[in-house]
């Protein structure tokens, strides 16, 4: 019986690579493909033929095509990296390593990538409406990680946490866009992470608040 548990969570891991290459392939020929001829003049049945799947496999993975420039695996990392932070760092500690640790290893391999959505999302009023429903959805997700986890007393003050949070490094990202992807992702990110820790932290009243600091 453990054999066969353990050859199915092996078969379940290989198919979710594949999943993954797949996705990653049918984005890079999307990307080249918006670049080449602009995002409203592409088809999905014509990323499809340059991809070599199926217009139904697209659906299926990315959901519209505002999601082939959208799509990443970051979010679903940082929201488990915060769910096993919030075990064992205070809350600011948290939320930085939460971000910056796994941005570090997918940055290592995308930044081109990063930057070529960065900059065709900032061309076209579409993407940037799907990228800010996109936050929303992260700032969801990341609210309800922040109230499961015990760390804010209600849905309110979570949510203008993680909404504070996910601004932040919307605007990093933006700013590292700018420079034209020069210097590393993480500079920015852990300095808008500061900015907003030191905003937080000057306006705090000097009793009875709760730290964002280092556990002592």
């Amino acid at each position: 019986m453990k054999a066969a548990i353990t050859s199915a969570q092996q078969a379940g891991g290989l198919r979710q690579l594949k999943k993954l290459e797949t996705m990653r392939h049918v984005q890079l020929t999307a990307l080249g493909l918006f670049e080449a001829h602009g995002f409203d003049a592409v088809t999905i049945e014509e990323v499809a033929s340059a991809a070599r799947v199926s217009a139904p496999t697209i659906y299926r993975h990315f959901g519209t095509k505002e999601g082939l420039v959208l799509w990443d695996e970051y979010d679903p990392v940082l929201l488990s990296a915060l769910a096993e932070r919030l075990r064992v760092d205070a809350l600011g500690d948290a939320i930085r390593e939460a971000i910056v640790r796994p941005l570090d290893r997918i940055y290592a391999a995308e930044a081109s990538r990063i930057l070529r959505r960065v900059r065709l999302v900032e061309n076209h009023p579409g993407l940037r409406a799907a990228v800010a429903s996109s936050l929303r959805g992260l700032r969801s997700e990341m609210a309800r990680t922040l109230v499961s986890s015990g760390v804010c007393r209600d849905p309110l003050e979570a949510d203008v946490l993680a909404g504070a949070t996910t601004t932040a490094l919307e605007i990093a990202i933006d700013h590292w866009a700018e420079g034209g992807g020069k210097w590393p992702l993480r500079r920015f990110i852990e300095r808008s992470l500061r900015l907003l820790r030191r905003f937080a932290e000057t306006t705090s009243a000097p009793t009875g608040t709760r730290k964002t600091g280092t556990r002592r």
